[in-house]
């Protein structure tokens, strides 16, 4: 993955996509976590069955600047539904 500076926060982000194949912004060093692999599904379990995997953080939890991202976005989102309404 080819990491780029945010534009925001200056720090360094890769993208990915969601399920739904929707881009999205992550910090560019992945993290370990742990996961529960029990085949239950129940958090109440007395000893859940943990397996480690990486991933990656969303950027927007970590960035310096995500107040002016959403503000941004907003306002892209206005514009955009002004221009809808004139067609």
């Amino acid at each position: 993955m080819k990491a780029r500076p945010c534009k925001y926060c200056s720090e360094d982000i890769v993208w990915g996509s969601t399920e739904k194949g929707r881009p999205i912004p992550l910090d560019k060093k992945p993290v370990r976590v742990m996961v529960d692999v029990n085949e239950s599904g129940r958090v109440d379990d007395d000893e859940p069955k943990l397996k480690s995997v990486r991933g990656w953080v969303p950027h927007h939890s970590t960035c310096t600047g995500v107040d002016q991202a959403r503000s941004d976005k907003a306002a892209r989102d206005r514009e955009l539904a002004g221009d809808r309404g004139q067609r």
